[in-house]
């Protein structure tokens, strides 16, 4: 009867390594990210005694809208060639085809924020409408720029940013229908 052998195939060993180390960095970015979502998201306060109205995304002369984009894409997005000019491309067009003007807005301060990061294999996509907003403590009156909007998608990308930017479009399709329902009544 033959004795099973007890030596080793290093090059075995070196490959479930690299493959072990490849699922330990995805879940480490992943989990990062989930951890940096869950401390940017906004904090939403409703008084007991004032009722809120509308969507947060109503806005005069809705068919001119700033947009912001953040520049900064993280640390993997070169290596996949995704650039802020193509974010910033596909935003504008996309706002374009929906018959509205981006561009910063003299006297508004409501704008339209994108932030595109990709970290190793995974990537964060937020996307949300700021504006003034004004609340109450106590009797008094408050304002400032507050979001009141947003959505967000966390995901891996395969090296394909061509991936990114189609999830970009999910988002921004979201964002234009709801923008739109508000504003065209």
């Amino acid at each position: 009867m033959d004795e099973p052998s007890l030596r080793c195939d290093p090059s075995r060993l070196r490959s479930e390594y690299d493959e072990d180390r490849r699922m330990y960095i995805t879940i480490a970015a992943t989990a990062a990210l989930i951890a940096a979502t869950l401390v940017s998201l906004p904090a939403t306060c409703r008084g007991e005694d004032r009722a809120l109205e509308g969507t947060g995304l109503e806005v005069a002369q809705y068919r001119n809208l700033s947009f912001v984009s953040s520049d900064e894409l993280g640390s993997g997005a070169q290596s996949i060639g995704l650039t802020e000019d193509a974010i910033r491309d596909r935003v504008e067009l996309r706002l374009r085809g929906a018959e509205i003007n981006p561009g910063r807005i003299p006297g508004r301060n409501d704008y339209l924020y994108v932030s595109v990061r990709v970290y190793g294999p995974a990537y964060k996509i937020y996307v949300s409408f700021a504006r003034p907003v004004m609340y109450f403590v106590g009797d008094r009156e408050f304002q400032s720029i507050g979001t009141t909007w947003v959505t967000q998608l966390l995901g891996t990308h395969g090296d394909n940013a061509v991936f990114i930017i189609d999830s970009l479009d999910s988002l921004l399709d979201r964002f234009l229908n709801e923008y739109l329902g508000a504003n065209q009544q």
